[in-house]
């Protein structure tokens, strides 16, 4: 449901690394760490604002999105090497320099429509260090909205005590690609956990569509090159711009319907969205 995020194609190629530590215990055994839930993020997003905790634990995270405004948003986390500053990943973005590669991007949800009272929760790894959370969406004017504000930045500490996570089950993997998802079982209705990784060249998301009566996917590539009028569908879920080795997990609970997942990140070669490369697919619960 959004438009193109050309003026932001810079930061766009970036990696990302994740990494995880052990403790040892005593001289002759290692301690076992405990295991604990993934930790819970509450992030509110409004026009033109992230309303949320300034830190957080690293460890997989669960982030759970509301959307207060009027206009459609995400959250992508980028992660910044030490001595590096939310002020300076903002002048880098719009340069034609190429992109600064201490930012890594890991993802993160996509709020739900405007008006909808659900939530959406995404499931991202952090690890230790500064984070900035951005929305490049464009606005009616064509600014994206981090360029009007909407920033935040969150500091990720190590946890006090070795504790180890448990695992996120997922009910099936989908592949983002040039220009295509792969799933290895079919989305079905009810609660469903996909674990998104990005194996292609470029930054990938994932927005998953609920269509409303008589709409199609040609319906959300022809509202994403004109957002004009009521929109064909509602947002459900998905996990914004992956780059590199990461994984995110994608909780929606789907009702019968016809549905569409579709990438709107900008091409590193035209600047054209994704979905105008054929990244979209259409899907039926039900």
């Amino acid at each position: 449901m959004k438009g193109s995020y050309l003026p932001l194609a810079p930061i766009l190629a970036l990696a990302v690394a994740c990494s995880q530590s052990d403790k040892k215990g005593s001289d002759t055994t290692a301690a076992v760490p405990e295991t604990a839930a993934p930790a819970v993020i509450n992030l509110t997003a409004s026009d033109y604002a992230f309303d949320g905790p300034d830190s957080a634990t690293a460890g997989p995270t669960w982030i759970r999105m509301t959307n207060t405004g009027k206009e459609f948003h995400h959250v992508i986390l980028v992660h910044m090497e030490a001595g590096h500053t939310v002020d300076e990943l903002l002048k880098s973005m719009g340069s034609s320099e190429k992109p600064p590669e201490w930012a890594q991007l890991i993802g993160g949800p996509i709020a739900p429509s405007p008006g909808a009272t659900m939530a959406t929760q995404t499931a991202v790894p952090l690890k230790p260090g500064a984070y900035a959370l951005i929305c490049v969406i464009p606005a009616a004017d064509g600014m994206p909205h981090v360029a009007k504000g909407m920033v935040r930045q969150l500091t990720v500490t190590p946890p006090a005590v070795a504790t180890a996570s448990a695992p996120i089950v997922s009910t099936t993997t989908m592949t983002l690609a040039d220009y295509s998802f792969a799933l290895t079982t079919p989305l079905a209705a009810g609660k469903n956990t996909i674990r998104v990784v990005n194996g292609g060249g470029q930054p990938h998301e994932v927005v998953i569509i609920k269509m409303f009566a008589g709409k199609k996917v040609e319906d959300v590539i022809a509202f994403s090159a004109k957002p004009t009028g009521p929109p064909p569908g509602e947002v459900v879920g998905g996990a914004s711009f992956i780059a590199g080795d990461v994984s995110n997990f994608v909780e929606v609970d789907l009702a019968a319907g016809d549905y569409a997942l579709v990438c709107f990140a900008p091409d590193a070669k035209d600047g054209k969205p994704h979905v105008a490369h054929g990244m979209f697919q259409a899907f039926k619960i039900g």
